[in-house]
């Protein structure tokens, strides 16, 4: 059981920070209000009530640009190219 102790305390330290330190209570507590939000659909209101709205536009347009049905391989992964 030890074993995975450590797996999920690297996991979250990890992501925390990108290095194995720990992070401060105040960022675990932003951590939290901000998975809470995304869960009560409430994150995107928030942000664009305080950035008016202009971080969606653009990643919304570089989405829209980048992505197309004409561009998509006709097969997922490696596949069989004699088939």
């Amino acid at each position: 059981m030890g074993v995975q102790e450590n797996q999920n305390c690297t996991t979250i330290t990890m992501r925390m920070k990108g290095r194995r330190t720990r992070g401060s209570e105040s960022s675990a507590n932003n951590m939290a209000k901000l998975l809470y939000s995304k869960e009560n659909k409430q994150l995107a209101e928030t942000i664009e009530r305080y950035t008016d709205g202009l971080i969606f536009a653009i990643k919304m347009e570089e989405v829209l640009t980048i992505l197309s049905a004409a561009k998509a391989p006709k097969k997922d992964g490696k596949g069989n190219p004699h088939m």
